[in-house]
């Protein structure tokens, strides 16, 4: 049996992580384990929005602006793998 299920937010999420980063300039360790920790963090502060058609994924999911302060709020949570509990 095959399942396609995927949460919408999770592409919204990686998008805008890369855009805080690149255009306001955050230092956060950009190795695998920190943006994984940083996804994490801003996925589990939202509601999740799954779809199985591709074609709902432009109208499913979060407001970017809920996106955009979860993903700011989970790198203030987790700016280096370095800090304890990683």
């Amino acid at each position: 049996m095959e399942v396609t299920v995927k949460d919408a937010n999770y592409e919204r999420v990686v998008i805008a992580l890369d855009s805080i980063l690149r255009k306001q300039g955050y230092e956060i360790c950009a190795c695998p384990q920190c943006v994984n920790a940083v996804v994490a963090t801003a996925l589990n502060c939202m509601t999740p929005h799954y779809y199985t058609d591709p074609k709902w994924n432009d109208c499913a999911g979060s407001p970017w602006e809920i996106i955009e302060t979860a993903v700011l709020d989970a790198i203030r949570e987790n700016p280096c793998h370095r800090r304890e509990g990683f």
